[in-house]
């Protein structure tokens, strides 16, 4: 959201969390592994309810961020210069409906253990 609402508003765009950098589709998925392996760990011991009251937080968030755009900033494969020819759709997606059924698994054995 972050990046998109920035770069829709002609900001410059600092994509990247230091430490977990890529530069080619490759590297993409082992340093997004290890990112998510990263969040994981700052986060387990976290209560589940404090967990969960953050995701539907910034679920919300996200759907409201979405309603913002228009058709051009979400569907346009050129809008974003740093997307290098991908939509924002696909950043949108990635990061919310398809992230969620990548991690599915993750989220089955977290509520089990509580």
């Amino acid at each position: 959201m972050d990046w998109i609402g920035r770069s829709a508003r002609g900001e410059e765009v600092k994509r990247f969390i230091p430490g977990f950098i890529y530069e080619t589709e490759d590297q993409r998925v082992p340093v997004m592994e290890k990112l998510n392996e990263h969040l994981y760990e700052e986060s387990k011991r976290r209560p589940l309810d404090d967990v969960m009251q953050d995701f539907r937080a910034t679920h919300r968030v996200m759907l409201n961020f979405i309603e913002s755009l228009d058709e051009h900033d979400i569907f346009d494969p050129d809008r974003f210069a740093w997307r290098k020819g991908s939509p924002a759709f696909d950043a949108l997606a990635g990061n919310t409906y398809e992230h969620y059924d990548e991690h599915k698994g993750w989220m089955a054995q977290g509520l089990k253990r509580n």
